[in-house]
């Protein structure tokens, strides 16, 4: 499983690390992801637990209300395709 995970963000510009709720892949993938050079948007539901390991290793944070709010603040850090 990890080994796709990782072949993903080898292929990837970006991840976005979705830690609403608890998983130790996360935090591997978003290491491994940093090692590589790869940007790091680290996302939670305001009423989730914060994240220390990934948040500290993010290069943007999103916070979120509901839906509208995420893809509000998805839009402001990505650029337009």
């Amino acid at each position: 499983m990890m080994t796709r995970a990782f072949a993903a963000i080898d292929l990837s510009d970006l991840l976005i690390a979705e830690v609403s709720d608890k998983a130790i892949g996360i935090g591997v993938e978003v290491g491994y992801a940093k090692a590589r050079g790869k940007t790091i948007i680290y996302v939670r539901r305001a009423t989730a637990e914060h994240s220390s390991t990934v948040s500290g290793a993010s290069d943007f944070q999103v916070i979120y209300n509901n839906v509208d709010d995420l893809q509000q603040q998805i839009r402001k850090i990505l650029p337009r395709q």
